[in-house]
């Protein structure tokens, strides 16, 4: 099943649902690209997030294998633990049917206050990333992926710079069209476009994969040309 935004929506429902005030044990980082967050919660006991920006492989899931970790936390994982061990999971929530998953966690600052944080997931191929937020501030705390101008004429991940949202693909939330301008849109797709390419180029957070069964599930043939 591919991890584009249909199966997100459907992922952090339940995670928030699982998760919400539960409070962050303990954090480590097993992959250079992957996390695993250890969670107490009250009624399920000590859950295991995982959370990997691998390139191939980006996803966010629960997690029962126990994982060998390095012997030396790298920084971004240490960083993690001073910032976040202790706080509660506040809300797991989607942005805009994208693949990009916002947890928003409370956690005790350096004055010994509760204070939001935001650790944003983005599962991108390639560009995935983990990046935590200061949400007061929109200013990147750190990442697990760093990269500056010299990779990216479009955004920096980096400490202390401002966190921009992914380049925006230009298609439209399915969650918030209607069906005057699903066909506008359809024909407005290049002559001789299959149903199912129109369906995944029109709308965010679906995958191929997905279109095709969203049009075998309405009855129609995916290969069928949109005209």
């Amino acid at each position: 099943m591919p991890f584009d935004g249909i199966t997100i929506k459907a992922l952090t429902k339940e995670l928030n649902t699982t998760l919400s005030d539960g409070r962050i044990e303990k954090i480590h980082q097993p992959e250079k690209d992957e996390l695993v967050i250890a969670i107490r919660q009250r009624q399920a006991g000590t859950l295991r997030l995982l959370i990997s920006a691998n390139a191939r492989w980006a996803r966010m899931h629960i997690n029962t294998d126990k994982r060998p970790n390095p012997t030396s936390p790298p920084s971004f994982c240490m960083l993690l633990r001073k910032s976040l061990e202790g706080g509660k999971i506040k809300e797991i929530k989607q942005v805009d049917f994208e693949r990009i998953v916002h947890i928003r966690i409370e956690a005790l600052d350096d004055f010994r206050e509760w204070k939001d944080k935001l650790l944003i997931c983005e599962f991108m191929g390639r560009h995935s990333n983990i990046i935590l937020v200061n949400p007061e501030t929109n200013i990147i705390i750190d990442a697990i992926k760093k990269y500056g101008s010299d990779l990216s004429s479009y955004r920096e991940v980096l400490p202390g710079k401002e966190y921009i949202d992914p380049p925006a693909q230009g298609k439209f939330n399915p969650e918030k069209a209607n069906f005057e301008t699903f066909v506008q849109l359809m024909w407005q797709q290049p002559e001789g476009t299959n149903t199912s390419s129109a369906v995944f180029n029109v709308y965010s957070g679906i995958s191929p994969f997905s279109a095709k069964e969203i049009c075998s599930s309405g009855g129609i043939n995916p290969a069928m040309r949109i005209d």
